[in-house]
């Protein structure tokens, strides 16, 4: 799966709910999450599975954080962002 570009606006459609290619955008709900793309971007990787398979096979993993929180791989960090494999729903 190809990255998105960065989108500083998230579009939503009648019922104001987004649309599902759209859910590993920046959420705007809480403003210390960041995108399970961004977080693939910050450790070099082009590819949301690739980075699923390289850096989320472990008992801690990154959470999609601005401050870099580590957590386990169906958890929250303090900030409440989740881990990439609950925000993708894979968990």
């Amino acid at each position: 799966m190809k990255l998105p570009d960065p989108v500083f606006l998230m579009p939503t459609n009648s019922t104001n709910t987004i649309p599902a290619p759209l859910r590993c955008l920046p959420s705007f709900k809480n403003p210390d999450r960041i995108s399970v793309a961004m977080l693939a971007s910050i450790h070099g990787h082009d590819d949301i599975d690739e980075f699923i398979e390289t850096e989320c096979n472990d008992s801690v993993v990154m959470a999609c954080c601005r401050h870099g929180c580590e957590v386990e791989p169906d958890g929250r960090c303090e900030h409440g962002c989740p881990s990439p494999l609950l925000a993708l729903g894979i968990i």
